[in-house]
C-alpha cells in the first residue's frame, strides 16, 4: 500500500452524524480508488502496447504463427477489460456498499 494511501486511511472522521459519515467514507474510497487506478490503466497499457509491438514485429518476421498468438492474446485481455468495466458500471458496487455498511443513510444514495 501507498503512502499516501496509508494517510487517507488513518485519517480521522469529524463527522456528526451517519450522513456526514457515510459521505466522508465515500469521499474517502474515492480518493484511494484514484490513486489505485492510474498505476492499473498505465501497466495495462504497457502490456497491451508491448503486446501490440510483438504482434506486428513477429508478423514483418515471418513469423505468422507468433504473431496471431499476439494478436489473440491482445484480443481477449481487451474484451476481459471491457466485459470488467461494463460490469462495474452496471452493478453500482458504491449502492450495494452503501446499503450494507450505512443502513440508515439511504437518503444519500
Amino acid at each position: 500500500m501507498s503512502i499516501a494511501a496509508r494517510v487517507i486511511i488513518r485519517r480521522g472522521q469529524p463527522a456528526g452524524s451517519s450522513i456526514e459519515l457515510a459521505w466522508d467514507d465515500a469521499l474517502r474510497s474515492h480518493r484511494l480508488r484514484s490513486l489505485v487506478v492510474a498505476p492499473l490503466f498505465l501497466s495495462g497499457y504497457g502490456v497491451f502496447s508491448s503486446l501490440f509491438q510483438l504482434s506486428s514485429t513477429s508478423s514483418a518476421a515471418g513469423y505468422r504463427t507468433l504473431a496471431l498468438a499476439y494478436s489473440t492474446a491482445t484480443m481477449v485481455l481487451a474484451c476481459g477489460v471491457i466485459v470488467i468495466a461494463v460490469i462495474t458500471l452496471v452493478t453500482k458496487p458504491q449502492r450495494f456498499f452503501l446499503r450494507k455498511l450505512w443502513p440508515n443513510a439511504e437518503a444519500v444514495a
